[in-house]
């Protein structure tokens, strides 16, 4: 595999962290925007030649063991119904994944889910650590298509540090954020300010050990 991974974040934040921690110097770097239905109009209109294609950014914990702020390659996608699973091709190639620490299971929702309780139900339905809005369709379609593929994602938020409720509302469909829904959740609910420093805190820490995953992984692959 000798031409530059492609990378793909559904969130511009995401792409922009990446760019900046030097990513975009060994892998094509690409934004999709939020959504299975996004990823799915991006990968249709993508070709690929066989390269390495990596879905990479944020995501959150349904487990005490993956904490904010940390990041993971995803050993195995949950789909619905929960009996549809893919694991990524690309691992077969990359270096082993430790086997001693929590096991990276993604599964993906239509929606962000912000209620703990929720999150709570989901993990024990799927069995999954992690949850987003784009992993399953993505290894539906990378596996359709016979690409190398992985999944990197890190932990936005976690069962201590749950997303607000309008946080759906902060990002437009071309993934980048849109600063006046921001605003006005802050205006109509001043205790979100701190939450939202966290949040933001956790992100830039998780895409930075992102960032060192995409590049061990586009080293081990080539």
């Amino acid at each position: 595999m000798t031409q530059r991974p492609i990378v793909v974040c559904p969130l511009k934040f995401e792409q922009r962290r990446l760019e900046r921690a030097g990513v975009g110097d060994v892998c094509e770097l690409h934004c999709c925007g939020p959504g299975e239905d996004r990823l799915g109009a991006w990968a249709h209109a993508l070709d690929a030649q066989d390269r390495l294609i990596i879905l990479a950014g944020l995501a959150g914990s349904l487990d005490p063991e993956l904490p904010a702020g940390t990041a993971w390659m995803v050993q195995e996608v949950v789909g619905e119904p929960s009996d549809r699973r893919w694991t990524p091709q690309a691992l077969d190639q990359a270096e082993p994944v430790s086997t001693t620490g929590p096991r990276a299971v993604v599964m993906s929702t239509r929606a962000p889910v912000t209620s703990n309780v929720s999150r709570q139900a989901h993990r024990e339905n799927s069995q999954a650590t992690l949850i987003d809005l784009e992993s399953a369709r993505f290894a539906q379609i990378a596996t359709a298509r016979h690409w190398p593929w992985a999944i990197i994602r890190g932990v936005s938020d976690d069962l201590s540090s749950a997303l607000p409720e309008k946080a759906a509302d902060w990002v437009g469909p071309d993934g980048r954020t849109c600063y006046p829904s921001v605003m006005r959740s802050l205006v109509a609910k001043p205790a979100l300010i701190p939450v939202l420093v966290t949040l933001r805190q956790h992100s830039l820490e998780a895409m930075e050990h992102v960032a060192a995953l995409i590049m061990r992984l586009a080293k081990s692959t080539r």
